[in-house]
């Protein structure tokens, strides 16, 4: 079963999503307002717990001696793909970045799943890479001037929850349009 989770995160990748606006369509449940599919009733049939996949616990550490971020996501549930946008919302001139986490650790039961990334500093901005690398320097930034966004997705593709933290939470479900993102 982790296998096919996986298979559709792969899927995910190849396809080039940029945003949360540009997921795939892949058919399932009823879309509400702000765009998250709402597909409770088909979306998690081979989800082990039957029950969507939440965010639970977010976590990031800068390493500046690495010049390294560290961004870690934990479900309840098995997750398809969790996804993090970061937009420098105290600066003048922002930059924003998107990256997939990848599948880290889980539990048998399916009750939980971990998904983690280590972005490696780059000085150049075609030197980065999704999932890779980023532009934001540890030693400089942080709450104080950076605004994520996680968004988690089931194994057919559909975004089920989303969180927004950090500097100005505010601009992810207020400014962007994410209505239904928790905040924290």
């Amino acid at each position: 079963m982790k296998k096919l989770i996986l298979a559709a995160s792969a899927v995910l990748l190849i396809t080039g999503c940029e945003d949360l606006d540009q997921m795939p369509d892949w058919g399932i449940g009823d879309t509400a307002s702000d765009g998250y599919d709402t597909g409770y009733d088909t979306a998690y049939d081979s989800n082990p717990t039957g029950s969507p996949p939440r965010l639970e616990e977010v976590y990031w550490n800068c390493d500046p001696s690495r010049k390294e971020w560290t961004y870690t996501a934990r479900t309840s549930g098995w997750a398809g793909l969790i996804s993090l946008d970061i937009h420098e919302t105290g600066s003048t001139v922002p930059w924003t970045e998107y990256h997939e986490l990848r599948n880290s650790a889980w539990s048998e039961s399916g009750t939980w799943d971990e998904w983690a990334a280590t972005l490696v500093e780059v000085d150049q901005v075609d030197h980065v890479f999704p999932g890779r690398t980023t532009l934001f320097d540890c030693g400089y930034h942080g709450d104080d001037s950076l605004t994520w966004l996680y968004a988690t997705y089931d194994d057919e593709g559909q975004t089920i929850s989303c969180v927004s933290t950090g500097h100005r939470p505010s601009y992810w479900t207020n400014e962007q349009g994410y209505y239904s993102c928790e905040t924290w």
